[in-house]
Parts: C-alpha cells; sequence; structure tokens
C-alpha cells in the first residue's frame, strides 16, 4: 500500500470519531497505521493554550501513548520524546492512582537538563520518583559536577532506604568515592537543633556503628572526633546493668594515650560526684597485694598463680611490707613463685601486708616512650569542609 492510501483510514477515522468522542463517549475504531521515510510519521498541534497537542486514552489495559525505536544508541532517539520550547514539562504524566511515567529497558526513564540548575526528572506525588529494577540500581543518578541524586523534603525524611528480604545481607546505603573527599558528609544547618547528624540504631544483634582502614600504612585514626564546643568530644554509655564502657585493643603497644588531661575514675560521693586520678608510673607495671603473717618470725608468700601470667617474674620485682605489729621486717628471697618475709626484730608472728611490683609480660623494656606522634597533626583540625557548598544542593521544591 502506497503511503497517500495509508494516510487515508487514518484521517477518516479521527474525523468519524470526533463527534462521538465530544458526544456520547469514545468510538471504536480499527487499528490504524502510518510510516514515513523522511519526516514525523503523525505530527499534531493544538493552539488552545491548555490543551494538548498529542492527548492518548486507553480504557483497557493497555498504553494511552506508545512509542517504539528500533535503532539508535544515544539516550536523545527515544521511543517517545517530549519537548516543550517554554517554561513546563517536556513529557508530564498523571495517574489517579497508578504509575504516571513508567520506563522499561536498559534504562527505563532518561532525564536530561541542558541548564546549570535544571532538573532532568522531577516527579511530585505521594512517592515522587520510583525506581524499580531485578538487578542494577533501581535509581541511578550521574552528573560532573552537582549531586548525582538530590532529595529534599519539607517535613519527612529527604531520603529513605530499605532492604526488605531478610536474607539480604547487602548494605542499605553504601558510598564510594574515587577522590579526596569523604565518603559520607553529614551536617546540621540549624543552629538551634538538638538532633545529631548521624544516627545509627540496630534492633538485631550487630554493631550500630563500624568503622574500618583497611590500608596497612594508613597513620590517620580509623575513627575521630572533634568539637569546638564545651562538652565531651566522645561519648559512650552503657544502659544495659550487664553492658560494658569502652574496649580497646591493639596488636602494638599504645592501647590509650590521654594528650592534655588526666585519666580518672568518676565515683558517687555524699557531696557528689568526684574523679580518682590514675597512677602513672614510667614504665609498664601491674601490681597485686594481700597480707600475711609470720610464722616463728619467717613466711613464705606464693604469687597468685593468675597474676604471675600476665608479668614477668624471671626478672626482678618490688615487694613493700607494712607490718601491723611492733616488728621490723624484710624481704629474705625472692623467686618466680614467690617471696620470703623475715623478722629483724619484734614480734615473730607479726600480722604484715605487701604490695608487689612486676614488669608486665610483653613490655620489659618500655620506658618513657615517645609519644609526639598522634593520629592526625593539629592542622588537620582545621581542615576544610568537604566540596559540597559549590555543587547545586538548593534544588527549589516548587520545581
Amino acid at each position: 500500500m502506497s503511503k497517500a492510501k495509508r494516510l487515508m483510514p487514518t484521517i477518516l477515522c479521527l474525523i468519524l470519531s470526533l463527534p462521538a468522542m465530544t458526544a456520547t463517549g469514545w468510538t471504536a475504531c480499527d487499528q490504524v497505521s502510518y510510516y514515513c521515510d523522511v519526516g514525523d510519521a503523525v505530527r499534531a498541534g493544538s493552539g488552545n493554550v491548555d490543551k494538548s497537542g498529542v492527548y492518548g486514552y486507553n480504557l483497557g489495559h493497555g498504553w494511552g501513548v506508545f512509542g517504539r525505536t528500533t535503532s539508535g544508541a544515544s539516550s536523545m532517539q527515544a521511543g517517545v520524546g517530549g519537548e516543550n520550547l517554554g517554561g513546563g514539562a517536556g513529557v508530564w504524566g498523571h495517574s489517579a492512582t497508578g504509575t504516571g511515567v513508567s520506563g522499561n529497558g536498559s534504562v527505563g526513564v532518561y532525564g536530561y537538563s541542558p541548564e546549570a540548575d535544571g532538573v532532568g526528572v522531577l516527579g511530585a506525588g505521594s512517592v515522587g520518583v520510583r525506581g524499580s529494577s531485578i538487578n542494577g540500581p533501581g535509581v541511578h543518578g550521574l552528573t560532573s559536577k552537582g549531586a548525582g541524586v538530590f532529595a529534599a523534603s519539607e517535613y519527612g525524611n529527604a531520603g529513605g532506604f530499605q532492604i526488605t528480604e531478610a536474607a539480604n545481607k547487602s548494605a542499605v546505603i553504601r558510598a564510594e568515592t574515587s577522590g579526596t573527599g569523604p565518603g559520607g558528609h553529614f551536617k546540621i544547618l540549624n543552629a538551634s537543633s538538638f538532633g545529631s547528624a548521624l544516627w545509627g540504631v540496630n534492633y538485631g544483634k550487630g554493631r550500630a556503628g563500624f568503622f574500618e582502614i583497611k590500608k596497612a600504612d594508613n597513620p590517620a585514626a580509623a575513627v575521630r572526633a572533634v568539637t569546638a564546643g564545651t562538652g565531651w568530644a566522645g561519648s559512650f554509655a552503657a544502659t544495659n546493668p550487664a553492658g560494658r564502657g569502652v574496649y580497646i585493643k591493639t596488636e602494638g603497644g599504645q592501647g590509650l594515650t590521654v594528650v592534655g588531661g588526666t585519666k580518672s575514675a568518676a565515683v558517687p560521693t555524699s557531696r557528689g560526684t568526684r574523679a580518682l586520678y590514675a597512677e602513672e608510673a614510667s614504665e609498664v607495671f601491674f601490681t597485686d597485694y594481700g597480707f600475711g603473717r609470720l610464722e616463728n618470725g619467717r613466711i613464705f608468700i606464693p604469687i597468685d598463680p593468675l597474676f604471675a601470667e600476665t608479668v614477668n617474674l624471671q626478672l626482678d620485682y618490688f615487694v613493700f611490707l607494712q607490718p601491723y605489729a611492733k616488728a621490723e621486717l624484710y624481704v629474705s628471697r625472692t623467686t618466680p613463685e614467690g617471696f620470703e618475709v623475715s623478722l629483724n626484730t619484734g614480734d615473730p608472728g607479726a600480722k604484715f601486708a605487701y604490695r608487689i611490683v612486676a614488669k608486665r609480660k610483653g613490655f620489659e623494656t618500655a620506658r618513657l616512650e615517645d609519644a609526639s606522634s598522634q593520629p592526625e597533626s593539629d592542622s588537620a583540625l582545621n581542615a576544610s569542609e568537604p566540596d559540597s557548598e559549590s555543587t547545586n544542593m538548593s534544588v527549589s521544591m516548587n520545581r
């Protein structure tokens, strides 16, 4: 059939349908098709400001408007394309209860804006934009300078992410960067807000937060907290009576270093909670205490075997004696198993207290080690924030 002959049924169908559409409803029409080699197959226009150039409607379960293309690798060669030379939308979809615009393909929906502050795809509704995928990302955003995906909300959550499959071990949110900035940046702009910039809650059996550095020669701290206020830079609380405070483990020599302050325990008293300070030493010692009593002026005190496992008793260790009677005592012999206390003068059955101080096993040579090397230099405290202010992070809610 020639092009001219194939055009007639289309025109005839449209003409016959118009009176029925305006009067009693839709008129059934046989399938019509039109093919063109050089121009647009179908072009329609409307001079009315509020009307559509092309309007498609389907009473059944099919498409109101359907477009297909079999060639073209460019994203601009689409089955259905929309363009608006004014300020409106190029393509607009509306649904009372379903999906206004739906896309299915390697790229389901593609939006492009040549403007610096333009929006490629804008969705508004109970769900503004919804993306679904079997294997790939549900929503994929890519940009050269701005935000790949930007979400804003006036009253609700700006972003919501959820994994619904209980057996899924993937991360709810995964952030990666090949640049020099951080993987995540969170900020509270409201000066009167008492909220947290980052909040992690776990109702399961895992951790609320986990931080790890994989690069072996990275000298930075896995977690760093800095405050310019008057509060604590870090606060840890265990509300369960069986819980514990802070656990520190290291394969190296330094487990905890406090710079510019004291190490203390906060203990409640009748005059309020008071600080009791830790005794510091120039070397790494462990100590144990006990009581003894002379028998005919002499007694051998065995060292607690469990305590002996933590110290090196092959080296000399200290024993301090405090008699509780009129007696002059001295340490007459020391061995890795214990020590002997003897009477010089006084009560041969005197009671006494003792204190043992021995080198911690594995730290026998440590003494006044250099502590000038810190996780990060003080200049890191004044490091600039991630480069997010230069990007367009203020897309209007009313576009």
